[in-house]
């Protein structure tokens, strides 16, 4: 079966076919990036949330070992 433009049902349902594999191959792709640059712009603040639970503990085991307590 032919439309207008000369292409069969099949030729169409193929090329919907392909068309929706290249969406969900674009998507994922778009997807990996969006969560990649949401971890670049957390990554800055990670890395001070971990100095300053480090400078905390740190400060914890001083004022332990000043006062005689064991942590």
């Amino acid at each position: 079966m032919q439309n207008q433009q000369g292409a069969t049902k099949e030729e169409l349902q193929l090329a919907l076919f392909q068309l929706t594999g290249t969406y969900r191959k674009l998507d994922q792709r778009l997807t990996v990036q969006a969560n990649r640059s949401r971890m670049e712009m957390k990554q800055p603040l990670i890395e001070r949330l971990l100095r300053a639970e480090y400078r905390l503990d740190r400060k914890r085991e001083k004022s332990c070992l000043e006062h005689g307590k064991l942590a």
